[in-house]
């Protein structure tokens, strides 16, 4: 079975063996898809394996830790990358 996975755009870029800029000028003129998440862009990825179920994921930071906005964006990313 095929499904989604979402490549951060640096990542992606870097595969490619373009700059990020490059990547963000192809996105402009429409030439690679990508998604918008806050404000960070993901290039759609198709892999084999099976479709997942819902899962349940328990978060937690640590005392004196990472900010709430670092983790709304690892989190933004880590679910999204999860389809």
């Amino acid at each position: 079975m095929k499904r989604e996975r979402l490549v951060p755009l640096t990542e992606w870029a870097r595969m490619q063996g373009i700059s990020e800029s490059l990547a963000r000028k192809w996105i402009r003129e429409g030439r690679v898809e990508a998604v918008r998440l806050g404000h960070y862009w993901y290039i759609p990825e198709e892999i084999d394996g099976p479709e997942r179920g819902r899962q349940v994921y328990t978060l937690f930071t640590h005392a004196g830790g990472a900010g709430k906005t670092s983790l709304a964006r690892d989190l933004g990313f880590e679910l999204a990358s999860r389809g």
